[in-house]
């Protein structure tokens, strides 16, 4: 996925990669908050199976491997919400 690439996101929302990897796992790797805020705001943490699930997990601790403190607080303030 080439950075920036809004299309990707937009096929990534609902569905992995080839990896496996979902759009908010690939947007907390690359640093990339104001798009993990939007996939948020899509409904990326609405935790409907164990793919959805195993994406928000892992996008948790990339944020908190990379100590990307902001990244981290959106996705666990998200997570309350829901």
């Amino acid at each position: 996925m080439e950075k920036g690439d809004i299309k990707e996101v937009e096929t990534l929302l609902n569905k992995g990669d080839k990896l496996g990897w979902m759009a908010l796992e690939w947007a907390v790797e690359n640093r990339r908050a104001e798009i993990v805020k939007l996939l948020i705001d899509k409904g990326a943490l609405r935790i409907k199976d164990f793919e959805s699930y195993r994406s928000f997990s892992t996008a948790l601790r990339l944020a908190s491997r990379d100590e990307d403190r902001e990244i981290f607080d959106l996705l666990r303030s998200a997570e309350r919400e829901d």
